[in-house]
């Protein structure tokens, strides 16, 4: 599996990202289109992974959190897509397998829509079956600027163990240095 970094907006395969971004997640779901190029152009910890000539992508950030004086990575995905009309055919399954596998000795924790209807099981679901345990903690997605904080869970995959962070460790890092360091 091909998966590409990509550092720069001027890549040919970052418009056909954007397109996809913005046909994947609703606006109250996505950073402005401002915020992302940033990121791409200038933010070390931010990774935006292409495969194909944009048939999805996968954009996460490698993060530390301070346990017991100690810093622990942990890496969080903030979005997976894949083009609708690919859907079903095990590219997403791919992809997260992939990184996964990139990333067996460090703890993975990304963000779902409450599993309140049945599109949004199946989405727990497929995570699920990638080995991500789904966390029982209330959790609050913070504005992307457009709406109120959108009320999520979190899910986690530590085929290693924690190494002494929590879910609250994590989800305040990711408050911090994700939503609230990055609309620079």
């Amino acid at each position: 599996m091909n998966l590409y970094r990509i550092t720069t907006t001027d890549d040919v395969r970052y418009e056909p990202l954007m397109r996809l971004f913005t046909d994947s997640f609703p606006e109250n779901e996505r950073r402005p289109r401002v915020w992302f190029d940033r990121l791409v152009r200038e933010e070390q910890r931010f990774h935006c992974l292409a495969y194909g000539d944009g048939d999805a992508m996968l954009c996460y950030w490698d993060l530390a959190c301070s346990s017991e004086g100690v810093e622990r990575r942990f890496v969080y995905v903030e979005y997976l897509a894949v083009k609708e009309k690919l859907r079903g055919d095990g590219i997403g399954t791919r992809v997260m397998r992939e990184f996964l596998s990139r990333m067996a000795d460090v703890p993975v924790v990304l963000e779902v829509e409450l599993p309140v209807c049945q599109l949004t099981q199946r989405r727990v679901g497929f995570y699920e079956r990638l080995g991500l345990r789904l966390m029982p903690d209330f959790y609050v997605q913070p504005s992307y600027g457009v709406v109120p904080g959108l009320e999520m869970k979190l899910m986690v995959f530590a085929p290693c163990g924690m190494g002494g962070m929590t879910i609250g460790d994590m989800a305040r890092v990711m408050h911090r240095e994700v939503y609230g360091g990055s609309k620079k």
